[in-house]
């Protein structure tokens, strides 16, 4: 549904869009965008289901799992399409922001390994870059598996001169 401008009313959604195409840029050479091999529409990657999360849109993530998945972030376990979402939710929820860079990626075996970069912005302002691995199994969705090994402590520090 639009305004009589033509505009969309739903502002908060055209935003994600944005915000989501933005992320895939970043994500991919012009040759290659994301979803498609020379001209024809191919299932989305783990860069393209990662996106998502610059978003910070859980239910868009999730939708890419498996009923049975199992998630491991950082020390966080969580298993179950519905119970990954509530956690991812949560999780996303303490950030203002979330600019994901892909530095690297590689498909090993079944899986999809990315080398990815989390700049990162809670909600009192608080910034940290955080480094991580993520393997999602299989390389292709519906992901049964996915694991993400990084450190938190950048992003729980306390900012500076406050106590």
């Amino acid at each position: 549904m639009t305004a009589a401008n033509n505009q969309p009313t739903s502002s908060p959604s055209a935003d994600d869009e944005a915000r989501l195409d933005a992320a895939l840029a970043n994500s991919f050479p012009a040759s290659d965008p994301p979803g498609h091999l020379h001209g024809e529409a191919i299932a989305p990657s783990a860069r393209d289901v990662w996106a998502h999360l610059d978003v910070l849109d859980a239910a868009a993530f999730a939708q890419h799992l498996c009923p049975g998945v199992h998630l491991s972030w950082g020390h966080a376990r969580a298993d179950g399409r519905a119970e990954v979402e509530r956690w991812l939710a949560g999780w996303l929820g303490g950030l203002r922001a979330l600019s994901s860079t892909i530095t690297n990626a590689w498909n090993v075996g079944d899986a999809e390994v990315l080398e990815v970069e989390l700049a990162c912005t809670r909600l009192d302002g608080h910034e940290a870059t955080l480094c991580a691995a993520v393997v999602m199994q299989p390389a292709r969705p519906p992901f049964e598996a996915v694991r993400v090994y990084l450190e938190l402590a950048p992003l729980m520090a306390a900012t500076s001169g406050t106590r």
